[in-house]
């Protein structure tokens, strides 16, 4: 961003240029599925959410913080709406 001549750089970008945080909820693994992503100190964790910010942006009663993730590994468990889940939305 520009402003006055004067460049200011986001400090959080380059301190931490891709923070994200993993969170999961059964009751939305159950509809949704899950998937597994690379934790911060490498170990694999499920998750069934992943925001730049510790607001999962999502409403479900059960949802807790799993970890600080770093890459997408694989896809987890099935949930009840399976490969049409995208399609309905």
């Amino acid at each position: 961003m520009v402003g006055d001549g004067v460049a200011f750089v986001d400090i959080k970008s380059i301190l931490h240029p891709e923070v994200l945080y993993g969170f999961y909820s059964e009751e939305q693994a159950k509809v949704c599925g899950t998937t597994i992503y690379e934790a911060h100190d490498g170990r694999e964790v499920e998750v069934t959410t992943v925001s730049q910010s510790l607001d999962p942006g999502v409403s479900w009663d059960d949802i807790v913080l799993v970890s600080r993730v770093r890459a997408f590994v694989r896809v987890g468990r099935e949930g009840e709406l399976g490969d049409d889940y995208m399609d309905r939305y």
